[in-house]
């Protein structure tokens, strides 16, 4: 199967400008920080990207990504819109090293939207409790289109949710104090 006769017309070139436009939102945000937090922040956007590279070389989803876990951070670490910006990246130019872009990439960023928003209302609360709730948020909604919108199978995308929520939860549960870094 030819993954270029997969990906409509255009598509590529509309993700680049929503890359450069995020990008550029990102590096301005990037220099109202403090010198310590832009070397954190640009390693975990680096690591998240990284983290996604396996897909290149295995087509089954396992939910192995750091994505999640590095947005949820930076949305408490620094704040939302600026955790959004780099989820926006993260995912762009991590399908664009996978191989995969596709519409299901857009959705991604929609589940980051909802995350980034949603984490407002969790501000008081212990890191461990927001990092598993907001990633068990973005698996909801992913799990959700995933399914129903893109008619995926169910059992792939539980075994995606499943692995995914496992993994969080171990971040969070070990790593998850790095936002006192910021």
């Amino acid at each position: 199967m030819v993954i270029k006769n997969l990906i409509p017309k255009g598509l590529k070139k509309d993700a680049l400008k929503y890359l450069f436009v995020a990008i550029g939102v990102f590096l301005l945000l990037l220099v109202f920080l403090k010198f310590k937090s832009v070397f954190l922040t640009i390693f975990l956007v680096i690591l998240g990207i990284v983290s996604v590279l396996w897909k290149r070389f295995i087509r089954v989803s396992l939910g192995f990504e750091l994505i999640t876990f590095v947005t949820i951070v930076l949305c408490f670490g620094i704040n939302p819109v600026f955790a959004f910006f780099a989820a926006t990246i993260m995912v762009i130019v991590g399908s664009f090293i996978s191989g995969r872009v596709c519409i299901p990439m857009f959705v991604k960023i929609g589940a980051y939207g909802v995350v980034c928003l949603v984490s407002a209302l969790f501000l008081g609360s212990n890191i461990v409790v927001r990092g598993i709730v907001l990633a068990l948020i973005n698996n909801l909604v992913l799990h959700f289109c995933y399914i129903f919108v893109f008619g995926f199978s169910p059992a792939n995308s539980a075994l995606d949710f499943a692995l995914n929520m496992m993994l969080n939860f171990f971040l969070f549960t070990r790593f998850g104090q790095i936002v006192g870094l910021f």
